[in-house]
């Protein structure tokens, strides 16, 4: 099963990194582009750190690795309906591009 999802983990991260620099590239201007890629990369790396370091404590007060997981995923798509609702307002930059 754990390879199963380091595969899925695998083609997911493989969509994703391409499609995020190629947007990033996009919308961000040439003076400012090393900046933005470098605060790109440093969270990335971060989050790959700091995941541990998360899942720790929210394990020992949820119990179980499933119940973290659960939580997190929960977490994840409350984020996304908010930049869902961003998207609709505030981040209309990318559109005139």
């Amino acid at each position: 099963m754990a390879i199963i999802g380091a595969a899925v983990s695998g083609f997911g991260l493989g969509a994703f990194m391409p499609n995020t620099t190629a947007w990033l590239m996009r919308i961000t201007p040439q003076r400012v582009r090393g900046r933005v890629f470098g605060g790109f990369t440093s969270t990335f790396f971060f989050g790959q750190f700091i995941s541990p370091v998360v899942v720790a404590p929210a394990l020992l007060w949820l119990d179980t690795l499933r119940s973290v997981f659960v939580a997190m995923a929960v977490l994840c798509c409350l984020l996304a309906l908010i930049l869902a609702l961003l998207g609709q307002t505030y981040l209309k930059a990318d559109a005139k591009l």
